[in-house]
């Protein structure tokens, strides 16, 4: 029988990951507040990336704050039309290994407004508009998204 320490010290390809989050959500009538905040360390990313030629970092990080409105509370219907607007940061290289150049293009920016109409418990149409960038450069740029959500 193999001793899985050594393996795992002789393959390079190995990625070790310790993450930790937390995620609260408040509603009061109309109102709703979301917010989540993920931090992740990755072990053996220097001889990783030294094998596949890759910058993968070494601390991942990221971030969202959601507000929401249910404009349709006021009326008598079971449907739900709720405004929101998001604002997201996540980095991929938080940090990274001596031999790994920290890249900005993987800290990244999202600002997002949108409405979501939900049908039923669990069912959902959405469309909203993004405003994309990082931190490589002042290049923003906007896509529009329309869905459906269906969860149970």
């Amino acid at each position: 029988m193999a001793d899985e320490t050594a393996v795992a010290s002789a393959d390079s390809t190995i990625i070790g990951i310790q993450m930790l989050g937390v995620d609260a959500r408040y509603q009061k009538g109309a109102l709703q507040l979301r917010g989540q905040y993920i931090i992740a360390n990755l072990s053996n990313t220097d001889q990783y990336n030294a094998k596949s030629s890759t910058d993968l970092g070494s601390k991942m990080t990221g971030y969202y704050a959601e507000l929401g409105y249910n404009i349709l509370a006021n009326y008598n219907t079971t449907n739900e039309l709720i405004c929101f607007a998001r604002y997201e940061n996540y980095n991929t290289h938080a940090e990274a290994e001596k031999a790994t150049v920290i890249n900005d293009a993987y800290n990244r920016t999202d600002i997002t407004i949108g409405l979501g109409f939900k049908l039923a418990q669990g069912a959902m149409f959405k469309a909203d508009y993004q405003l994309l960038s990082d931190e490589s450069s002042e290049n923003k740029k906007g896509q529009f998204n329309f869905g459906t959500a269906i969860w149970f």
